[in-house]
């Protein structure tokens, strides 16, 4: 067995390849020993950066919560309305639409980069999960509905001028809507 590791390294180049490694090795000493090294200065640790800059955006932050477990991870969406300024045509179209899913505490969280302006905003829970608003054959939602004032709009569902807040620049806007009150 001895006899076939020798005739291994020899070879392989065994005592060739340890003189080279001896060599090296007493140079890098002598290199360290004079320090001949340039110094390394390690970089600065890398910090942990917000994703959510509130003074570099115009957020709204819609808080949806309910009062009943029966709307435990029900689907909605609220649908937000700009408001023209004086003078100006009114639309009935949101001009942005986003979806939510109530967790099981049947709460949920919608944050949205706006223009500065006046808005309103409806939420509905959509439970039959059809996308849309179902209205009755009179033209009243027949869904849970509410307004960002937590009003349930019922004399005139499209009409919001009491929820309007207005979106700032560089601000976070904040309304709380709630279902069941």
């Amino acid at each position: 067995m001895l006899k076939n590791l020798l005739i291994s390294w020899k070879n392989n180049y065994g005592l060739v390849l340890i003189s080279i490694g001896i060599a090296v090795g007493t140079l890098l000493c002598f290199v360290w020993y004079k320090q001949w090294l340039p110094e390394i200065q390690m970089r600065a640790p890398l910090v942990a950066q917000r994703t959510f800059e509130p003074r570099q955006k115009n957020y709204y932050v819609a808080r949806i919560e309910t009062k009943t477990a029966a709307f435990a991870n029900a689907h909605g969406n609220i649908l937000i309305y700009a408001i023209p300024a004086e003078g100006q045509p009114t639309q009935n179209l949101p001009s942005s639409t986003h979806a939510f899913q109530l967790d099981e505490n049947g709460n949920a969280t919608v944050v949205q980069d706006m223009t500065p302006g006046l808005y309103s905003a409806l939420a509905y829970l959509d439970l039959n999960q059809n996308g849309q608003l179902d209205l009755s054959p009179e033209g009243h939602p027949t869904e849970p509905h509410r307004s960002s004032n937590s009003q349930a709009p019922n004399h005139d569902w499209r009409n919001l001028s009491e929820a309007t807040f207005r979106i700032e620049e560089a601000k976070v806007t904040y309304s709380l809507i709630r279902f069941g009150e």
